[in-house]
């Protein structure tokens, strides 16, 4: 019996469509054969890799929407040199190549990039939509300049890959136990639709792929406050031990959905000429919120601890951390003292300061990018143009509140692992009782769009025979740009930490809520804040501001903290490929080339400057364009040794 999956038509067989026809004899006589696309993938990324004349490595997706993980950044783990990291949302974020994280990603061959930063938010992209990834290790003079780690290519599906119709969709659930305060399940859905028609002048292919992600999480951590020689701390403490200030913890939870939708329009009026018309939207929203429980042990009435076997020489000062200005013959006057100390591995801490931050955070991307352009081939001389434009917008809201109290007991202790666990007798986090306001109250709120113009031209000929294998070149105008805007600040708690009571702001009764517990704290029982759901709502926040006696309208953006850039670059290059044989078994293949860049920049901002004698400032704006010009060289070699063994040498 063969097992055949639902393939899209290619123009090449499919694995299983390869792994049936090779195995029909053995289907006659009776063997059952499971037939996968895994193995097709596989080798399509060791043919990329294998024939490249730089360092490339590849993922290939399987079938249609089958890339092998959910998002494109949890995709780039999986290659050779390719480090990940893992974001506060507990999802795989970001990339580096050998590590370095300065990386230029492309779109089926054109930048792409996230806000006004260089990078791109390689989480933001749902696998669904790509056929592939390719990470160059090494620079050629054909691709874009800016990536001093590597770069990142991303390849969509196009409409002239289905030769008929097709239909394809994905439907994955993914079950969660520890997201937020119960259980959960996160969708992932997508859709593609491709086919072609007789044009009478050739043919005409579109395709039209669509997906939606929806997550919700919770990342709990803990960790101790900044060390302190605990002679600073509450009278009668240890005299010669050093030990943590405190114990903090932080619960991050949530939810965050990801729409993206593709689409592609495809002519080809004769089997030289193809003429497309491409776009991408790519979208974030997140409604993220954090609790963070922080306590101030050396606030306490009293402070007792356990002295571990360690004891080291330290470099302290007179508030008992650590010094950079330790007196010393050649520092006469320093105020630090070399003092040894003994670590504590745990300690008790009675009648101190705790508060809870609570931050409550409304996040939107929203990515588009349209080209059109066309390849022609005219016999060895293959022809490409493309006009491209992308906007890519970003949006944060950030609100944060503390309450807090002092608390009765806080024991801290550290494992054989040295895994902070704390515990409050009693959990009076989890009581209303004596709640207040502390600190400040702090607000975030920023803008930020990129916008990128490009036109590329580039033309490649082919040699029939000789040391000359091609030769290529081509040009790239860009424009490029960007803008920023941010308010940033907030006032201090009326009257001062610890002062106003929660009860005395008028807010609803019902403001108080349970945040989801952190493992390492009272064995992850949960604990009170202000409800962030609430510090989302626009009523409320005027609520608040008044109440801490600013106004209560949404903040200006800080003119100090905007700036906006312009970008003009121009670029062109020429480059040779070539090939030959050192022996019958030994041949050398390579390319010689280099890029010419120059860029045109300018940038403006404002800084707020204050007259010495009067006190009084003023916002002086601030201008600046500079422009360079560069030539980026590149030489690479493949010798082939017969075999399958090959070795390559990259410059560039």
């Amino acid at each position: 019996h063969i097992a055949e999956a639902q393939t899209a038509s290619t123009g090449e067989p499919s694995a299983n469509q390869t792994a049936a026809g090779a195995a029909a004899s053995d289907v006659q006589n009776g063997d059952d054969i499971v037939v996968t696309g895994i193995r097709q993938s596989l080798a399509r990324a060791a043919e990329i890799k294998r024939e490249s004349t730089a360092v490339v490595d590849s993922i290939v997706a399987e079938d249609i929407g089958k890339l092998p993980d959910m998002t494109t950044a949890s995709a780039l783990q999986r290659v050779p040199g390719v480090q990940v990291v893992v974001g506060g949302n507990n999802e795989i974020v970001g990339a580096r190549i050998r590590g370095l994280d300065d990386i230029i990603t492309t779109l089926n061959g054109r930048e792409i990039f996230t806000g006004v930063g260089r990078g791109f938010s390689f989480q933001d992209l749902p696998a669904e939509a790509l056929a592939g990834v390719d990470v160059y290790k090494s620079n050629s003079a054909e691709r874009l300049e800016g990536g001093v780690a590597g770069g990142v290519n991303m390849r969509l599906r196009r409409a002239l890959d289905f030769k008929e119709l097709t239909i394809a969709g994905s439907a994955r659930a993914t079950y969660l136990q520890e997201a937020g305060s119960k259980n959960t399940i996160n969708p992932a859905l997508s859709l593609l639709v491709a086919n072609r028609w007789d044009a009478g002048e050739g043919e005409i292919a579109a395709m039209v792929g669509i997906s939606y992600q929806r997550n919700k999480y919770a990342r709990p951590v803990a960790w101790n406050d900044w060390t302190r020689a605990t002679s600073a701390g509450p009278a009668g403490s240890p005299p010669n031990l050093h030990a943590p200030t405190g114990f903090a913890a932080a619960i991050e939870f949530g939810k965050y959905e990801r729409p993206q939708g593709n689409f592609s329009l495809e002519w080809a009026p004769d089997t030289d000429t193809k003429i497309y018309v491409e776009g991408l939207f790519a979208g974030y929203r997140g409604n993220v919120y954090q609790a963070r429980p922080t306590f101030r042990a050396f606030t306490g009435t009293s402070f007792e601890a356990t002295a571990g076997d360690t004891c080291e020489d330290f470099a302290v000062g007179p508030d008992g951390y650590y010094s950079g200005n330790v007196r010393s013959p050649a520092n006469p006057t320093g105020t630090g003292t070399i003092r040894q100390l003994c670590n504590a591995t745990g300690y008790t801490a009675r009648n101190l300061e705790y508060y809870t931050a609570t931050v409550a955070n409304k996040a939107r991307t929203d990515i588009y990018v349209i080209a059109t352009g066309f390849n022609k081939q005219i016999g060895a001389l293959s022809w490409n143009t493309d006009i491209s434009y992308e906007s890519s917008i970003n949006r944060n809201n950030s609100f944060r509140v503390d309450i807090g109290k002092r608390i009765a007991e806080l024991v801290q202790v550290r494992d054989n692992n040295h895994e902070v666990q704390a515990t409050m007798p009693g959990n009076p986090m989890n009581d209303p009782a004596g709640l207040a306001f502390a600190n400040g109250m702090t607000e975030d709120i920023n803008r930020s769009r990129g916008t990128l113009w490009s036109v590329m031209s580039d033309a490649k000929y082919d040699f029939d025979a000789g040391l000359l294998d091609y030769v290529q070149a081509g040009v790239r105008v860009a424009r490029r740009k960007a803008g920023f805007e941010q308010y940033l600040g907030g006032p201090p708690a009326p009257g001062g930490s610890f002062v106003t009571p929660l009860t005395a702001a008028g807010l609803p009764s019902d403001i108080l809520s349970q945040a989801p517990g952190v493992p390492q704290m009272n064995d992850g029982a949960s604990f009170l804040q202000i409800d962030p759901r609430y510090l989302t709502q626009e009523s409320i926040k005027r609520q608040l501001r008044t109440l801490y006696r600013i106004s209560p309208d949404t903040p200006a953006f800080d003119p100090t903290r905007d700036y906006d850039a312009q970008e003009k670059s121009y670029a062109g290059f020429l480059q040779a490929g070539y090939e030959f044989s050192l022996t019958d078994a030994i041949s050398v293949d390579g390319m010689v080339g280099a890029r010419l860049t120059r860029t045109d920049r300018d940038i403006a901002g404002s800084g707020r400057v204050t007259d010495p004698a009067t006190g009084t400032s003023r916002v002086v704006l601030v201008n600046r364009s500079t422009s360079d010009t560069d030539i980026l060289p590149n030489a690479s070699a493949r010798i082939q040794f017969g075999g399958g063994l090959q070795a390559r040498f990259n410059y560039s």
